[in-house]
């Protein structure tokens, strides 16, 4: 199955994922409608809270990812309410935008998408023809698969010192063409200006996806388990207190300093306050994430 998504593809999803999950329910349209409401309302409810935020006022917080999840749910109840009311969704959002565009003198049109044929229907397609299907080819069940893997690719650090080499190897013979060094009318020219351009792309989010990946930077000195420490930030709670202090001013927590911090095992978000975090339960490991 493709990985693009398009709204057609949404609303037979939903279409099949209904009979599924509730086939003896058939939903009208006004409970899609207040369903589609409701879910508009806690984005706009999200929306709220970061502009709380923005302008520094107290009161409780949210985050991007939270206001995506509920925009989500937007765009999926809005798809629900069109197949309750037997629209197709994707030509009616499609001629809305080009509508709007020719209202205001824009030049801007969509255009529809062309289907994307099934990748098991382009399989059974290649067998007739007497081709390794696509399904195999993905998956790297060809007779030439084991000798495509390069011999020195052992872990992630070499293969990004791999990628790196290919993309140096084209990127050389493609400058070498721009410069008049070989003729562009040689039969090898669009090979080389695409495996550079492949290669490149590869590079670069191979990169953004290392640069995501952080070294863990503490480790329970009990338990064993890493962390990484994101920042120290400051409680807001109005009447949460600390019942090991009696008296009333020192007892609240508000605004004290807290520890954050991300699990490496399975990315979960832990906040202790700061004094616990530093007061030895806690190692500090170095960048190559061994301890100190």
């Amino acid at each position: 199955m493709s990985n693009a998504l398009t709204l057609h593809a949404l609303q037979q999803a939903h279409i099949e994922r209904q009979k599924e999950w509730c086939p003896d329910q058939v939903p009208d349209l006004s409970f899609r409608g207040n369903e589609m409401a409701g879910e508009t309302g806690e984005a706009c409810n999200v929306i709220k809270k970061l502009e709380r935020e923005r302008h520094g006022w107290r009161g409780s917080r949210a985050t991007k990812e939270q206001l995506a999840e509920e925009l989500a749910d937007v765009i999926h109840t809005a798809v629900l309410c069109a197949i309750t009311a037997g629209i197709d969704i994707e030509p009616a959002t499609i001629a809305k935008f080009n509508s709007t565009s020719e209202k205001n003198g824009l030049s801007f049109r969509l255009s529809a998408l062309e289907p994307i044929e099934p990748e098991t229907s382009l399989d059974e397609r290649m067998k007739a023809a007497g081709m390794i299907p696509l399904s195999d080819l993905l998956a790297g069940k060809t007779p030439l698969a084991r000798w495509m893997a390069h011999t020195g690719v052992r872990d992630m650090d070499s293969f990004e010192e791999w990628v790196a080499m290919k993309h140096r190897e084209f990127l050389r013979m493609r400058v070498e063409y721009e410069l008049g060094d070989k003729d562009q009318k040689d039969e090898l020219y669009e090979w080389v200006f695409a495996h550079a351009a492949v290669f490149g792309e590869v590079a670069a989010n191979f990169r953004q996806a290392q640069a995501s990946v952080q070294t863990p930077t503490h480790r329970h000195v009990k338990r064993g388990t890493k962390y990484v420490l994101l920042g120290i930030g400051k409680m807001q709670a109005e009447h949460w207190r600390d019942i090991s202090v009696d008296e009333d001013e020192t007892a609240l927590v508000d605004l004290r300093e807290v520890a954050i911090y991300r699990s490496v095992d399975d990315d979960s978000l832990w906040a202790r306050p700061r004094e616990e975090f530093e007061d030895g339960r806690f190692e500090v490991l170095s960048q190559q994430g061994e301890q100190k």
